[in-house]
């Protein structure tokens, strides 16, 4: 099931893992008060095939949506590098962050997904 945002930014719509979303993240931090997000999306970015919007989320903070990007066709690429607070849950569980790209290729709409897990030793949003 997906989680509130998601389905709101989806629909009904089927959200997909695939490796044209690639989410740079690392593994584990030490504080969660400035980690590194870099998210980018493989697209020709092309009228035939575009990313229109991208969702980034972590979903064990008590705010889970982190930002929402929309893109048009003079973008390059579809890519964004930002810093995001991360809480820490406990020493063994992860922090769970995912991008969800809206791509648009000819007359249908794909939501494409990557996840990642961070292991947050100090977390920013505790408390």
């Amino acid at each position: 099931m997906l989680p509130i945002y998601s389905r709101q930014f989806a629909g009904a719509s089927l959200v997909s893992d695939d490796s044209r979303v690639i989410l740079d993240v690392p593994a584990t931090v030490a504080s969660g008060n400035v980690v590194e997000l870099t998210v980018r999306v493989d697209s020709p970015m092309t009228e035939a095939s575009y990313v229109a919007e991208l969702l980034v989320r972590a979903h064990n903070n008590a705010g889970a949506k982190v930002a929402k990007y929309d893109f048009s066709l003079p973008h390059g690429v579809p890519q964004v590098t930002t810093r995001i607070r991360l809480a820490a849950i406990s020493p063994v569980q992860a922090v769970t962050v995912s991008a969800v790209a809206k791509v648009i290729e000819g007359n249908v709409t794909n939501f494409l997904r990557a996840v990642r897990q961070v292991t947050v030793t100090a977390g920013a949003c505790d408390g």
